[in-house]
């Protein structure tokens, strides 16, 4: 993972993703970590794209913060990148890398995450936000 590819927004993302898990003690930065951070963002695509394919928001967020209350807690130490999110993580450099994209953004996240084989995943699927879905709305969206 090289943030210097990353948009601002992106190493936004990734840095509230992280004071997310440091906040609630979590050993490991998850995708639903990542997920939550994309959804509240100021400014973000994350959330218009979302509401672009019909999904609802509040449900969404709701199942991520019920997955991220689940996961165990840690006094002190690092915070180190969870397997799925590193995955994920990659597979957002792909997509950027099939979309022509110079910088991996928020947009190339939330198809990562949505392609993900976790429970982050499900939850995007099952709001209707599949890979495909979301590729129409993102596209549109930039024009």
């Amino acid at each position: 993972m090289n943030l210097d590819r990353y948009t601002i927004k992106a190493q936004e993302a990734v840095q509230g993703a992280q004071t997310m898990a440091q906040r609630s003690e979590h050993p490991e930065l998850g995708t639903a970590h990542l997920l939550l951070a994309l959804m509240v963002q100021e400014g973000g695509l994350v959330a218009p794209v979302l509401q672009k394919i019909g999904a609802d928001l509040a449900q969404i967020k709701l199942q991520a913060v019920a997955l991220v209350e689940k996961l165990p807690t840690q006094r002190g130490g690092d915070v180190h990148i969870s397997s799925d999110l590193r995955r994920a993580l990659q597979t957002a450099e792909d997509e950027a890398g099939r979309l022509k994209d110079d910088y991996v953004s928020t947009e190339h996240m939330l198809l990562a995450l949505a392609q993900n084989k976790d429970d982050t995943a499900r939850i995007l699927k099952d709001a209707g936000a599949a890979r495909a879905e979301l590729l129409k709305a993102i596209q549109s969206i930039r024009g």
